[in-house]
C-alpha cells in the first residue's frame, strides 16, 4: 500500500525547540501503513496547543503546579527529578486532527501532551463507552501513584473517530458508517499511534525507548486489540475490565434487557429490590472469606439462590422478596447466555454475572421501555444494547432495540456476525507481542455488571490451554478484586491499583509483580486496603487484626 502525503498546519508558540519543530513539521513527509487495511490521511493535522495555539504552561493552573526547575538537557530539552504526585511537570498539549478518507466520515480527532523533562517513554490511553471524546492525558483513573505525565510520559489518545454530542453519552450514530465503525472497532488506535509516534520523533529528535497502552472497559477491549494486531508497536499493557467479546458481551446484555424491561417490565429489579437481592446474598456468601465486611471474596463456596427470596405465591408481594418473573430475570443475569449461532472465532455463549455484581450502580428506576428512545433513563446496563442495537444492528436509530432476541436475532444475524468480525478482540494468537517481550496486567472486579469477571476468566483459560501456564506466567498478571464493579462498587479499587509501577518494574527491570495492595476510594471506607490478589485466589481474612487493613489477609484458593 502507497504512501500518503501529508500537509499539515501548525501554530507553535513558547514551547522548547517550537522553531525546530515548526520547520521539521512543516516540511511534507510519508507515511506508509500495512497494517490497518484502509488508506489514512494524517496530515490534515491541525496542531494547536492549549486551546487555540500552543503555549509553556507554568505556576499554578487548574490546581495543578507546573515545574519549570529543570535545567536544559539534550536535544534542546529539558531534563530533571520526575514531578510528585500532585505537581504536573511543564508540557506543550497538542491537539489533532486525522482526516478521513471516505464520505461522510467524521476525522479521528486526537491529542498529546509532550512534557519538557520527558522520561524517554510513551503511554497510549484507550478510550471508554462508546468513544467520541479524546480521554484526560493529565490525570487517569487507571493508577495509583504519580500519574504517567508526573512521570514523564509522552501520553497520547483519539476519540476513535466521531465525535459525540456533550449531551449523549450513548452516542452511536457513527456506528452505520463503515470507517467511522472501523475506527471505533480498532483502526483508529493504529492511526493514532502513528501520527503520535512522528510528532513524538520531531520533538524529542528520537522514538521512545518503551510504549505502553493503558485502558479500561472499550479501552481495556482497545488495549487487547493492540496486543492481537499491532504486537510490535507496544511493550506493555495495562486492561481493566476489558469489553473484548464485544459482541457477545452485547448480546448478552440484551437478553437481560429483555428480561429486565419484556412483557411491560414483569421482571424489573427496582432499586428496592435489588436492596433486597444484596443484603440476601451478603447474608449468605459475606462471611465465607472470614470478614463480614461487605464483600464476597470467596465466590466459589457461595451457593445463595435468588429462589430463596421467592414471595409467597410467586406474585410480587413487596419489596422484600422476588416475584417468578424477577427470580427469573436474577437467573438470566446470571447463567450463561447460549447463543444459536456462532460470533468471531466460534464463540457460541458468554458467561453470566456473579453473586454480589453491583447492579445498583448500572439500572435505572423505570420498569418501563421507553418509546421512543430515550436510553438516559435506563441505566449503562440497558441503554447500552438500547443505543448500539438501534444504529449498528437495526440501522434505525428509531427502531425498538427491545424487539431484537439476541440469543436468536432472525433476519439480523448476518449483521450481528459481520460486526462481530470488526469488533471482537476475542484472538489467542497474541504469541508476537509475547515473543518480543510484552507484558500485561490484566484487573477485573468481581461484582462487574456490564461486563462479566467471568468472560476474563474464559479468555485466560483459554491462553493456558493453548500456552501452557509457565509461558502464560512468563507475560500475563491476572488480578481478580473482590468487590469491585465497573469503576464502581462496594470495593471500589479505582485509582488504588499500582499497575503502572508494576509494568514499569517488569517491562523495564524485569521485577515480575506478585500480589499488590489495592485501596478502596468509597468515602464511607476510603483508604481500607485488601491484597490485590493473582487469579484464582481471593483476600482471606486471617481471622485477627484490622478488617480494613490488607495485612490482615493472605490470598487464598480456598
Amino acid at each position: 500500500m502507497r504512501g500518503f502525503k501529508k500537509k499539515t498546519r501548525l501554530a507553535i508558540t513558547g514551547c522548547p525547540a517550537s522553531s525546530s519543530v515548526r520547520r521539521r513539521w512543516r516540511r511534507r513527509w510519508r507515511h506508509p501503513d500495512r497494517s490497518v487495511g484502509g488508506r489514512h490521511d494524517t496530515a490534515a493535522i491541525v496542531a494547536a496547543f492549549g486551546g487555540h495555539g500552543m503555549r509553556r504552561t507554568s505556576g499554578c493552573q487548574g490546581g495543578r503546579r507546573r515545574d519549570r526547575t529543570a535545567d536544559p538537557g539534550r536535544n534542546g530539552h529539558r531534563s530533571g527529578p520526575r514531578a510528585e504526585r500532585g505537581q504536573t511537570g511543564e508540557h506543550c498539549m497538542v491537539k489533532g486532527r486525522i482526516a478521513s478518507v471516505s464520505e461522510g466520515a467524521q476525522d479521528i480527532v486526537f491529542a498529546l501532551a509532550l512534557p519538557t523533562n520527558w522520561n524517554g517513554h510513551a503511554m497510549h490511553f484507550g478510550g471508554g463507552g462508546f468513544d467520541g471524546v479524546v480521554p484526560d492525558l493529565v490525570t487517569t483513573p487507571l493508577t495509583s501513584g504519580a500519574s504517567p505525565l508526573q512521570r514523564g510520559y509522552a501520553i497520547f489518545a483519539g476519540d476513535s473517530g466521531h465525535q459525540a454530542p456533550p449531551t449523549d453519552p450513548f452516542y452511536t450514530a457513527f456506528a452505520s458508517n463503515s470507517e467511522m465503525l472501523g475506527n471505533y472497532a480498532g483502526d483508529a488506535l493504529k492511526k493514532t499511534r502513528d501520527a503520535a509516534m512522528k510528532l513524538i520523533g520531531l520533538r524529542y529528535g528520537k522514538a521512545p525507548a518503551k510504549t505502553y497502552f493503558m485502558g479500561g472497559s472499550k479501552g481495556g477491549h482497545e488495549g487487547m486489540q493492540v496486543m492481537q494486531k499491532w504486537p510490535a508497536d507496544y511493550d506493555g499493557v495495562v486492561t481493566y475490565f476489558p469489553a473484548y467479546a464485544y459482541m457477545p458481551q452485547m448480546m448478552t446484555i440484551q437478553v437481560a434487557t429483555r428480561a429486565l424491561w419484556g412483557n411491560g417490565g414483569v421482571g424489573f429489579l427496582d432499586p428496592k429490590k435489588l436492596q433486597a437481592l444484596r443484603a440476601a446474598e451478603l447474608a449468605a456468601c459475606d462471611a465465607l472469606d472470614g470478614a463480614a465486611d461487605g464483600i464476597v471474596g470467596n465466590l466459589a463456596a457461595c451457593t445463595f439462590k435468588p429462589q430463596s427470596l421467592r414471595c409467597k405465591g410467586g406474585a410480587d408481594a413487596g419489596d422484600d422478596c422476588l416475584s417468578d418473573a424477577q427470580i427469573k430475570t436474577v437467573e438470566t443475569l446470571q447463567s450463561r447466555t447460549e447463543f444459536s449461532y456462532a460470533f468471531k472465532n466460534g464463540a457460541t455463549g458468554n458467561p453470566g454475572f456473579l453473586t454480589s455484581t453491583d447492579y445498583a450502580s448500572v439500572l435505572g428506576a423505570t420498569a418501563t421501555f421507553p418509546v421512543p428512545p430515550n436510553p438516559l433513563v435506563l441505566g449503562a446496563l440497558g441503554a447500552l444494547p438500547d443505543a448500539f442495537i438501534r444504529n449498528a444492528v437495526l440501522m434505525d436509530p428509531l427502531g425498538l432495540s427491545i424487539g431484537l432476541d439476541g440469543a436468536s436475532p432472525g433476519s439480523y444475524l448476518p449483521r450481528i456476525q459481520e460486526l462481530s468480525a470488526v469488533m471482537d478482540a476475542t484472538s489467542t494468537n497474541i504469541e508476537p507481542f509475547v515473543a518480543r517481550g510484552g507484558k500485561w496486567l490484566l484487573v477485573h472486579g468481581t461484582s462487574d455488571p456490564l461486563i462479566t469477571f467471568q468472560g476474563s476468566v474464559d479468555y485466560y483459560n483459554a491462553l493456558l490451554l493453548k500456552l501452557g501456564r509457565p509461558q502464560v506466567d512468563a507475560f500475563l498478571r491476572f488480578y481478580q478484586v473482590p468487590g469491585y464493579g465497573h469503576g464502581t462498587g462496594h470495593f471500589n479499587a479505582t485509582g488504588g491499583i499500582p499497575v503502572l509501577d508494576a509494568l514499569e518494574g517488569w517491562v523495564e527491570h524485569d521485577q515480575a509483580p506478585g500480589e499488590l495492595v489495592a485501596t478502596d476510594a468509597n468515602p464511607a471506607t476510603a483508604g481500607r486496603t485488601r491484597p490485590l490478589c493473582i487469579y484464582p485466589s481471593w483476600p482471606k481474612y486471617n481471622g485477627s487484626g484490622d478488617l480494613n487493613a490488607a495485612g490482615s489477609y493472605r490470598c487464598a484458593t480456598s
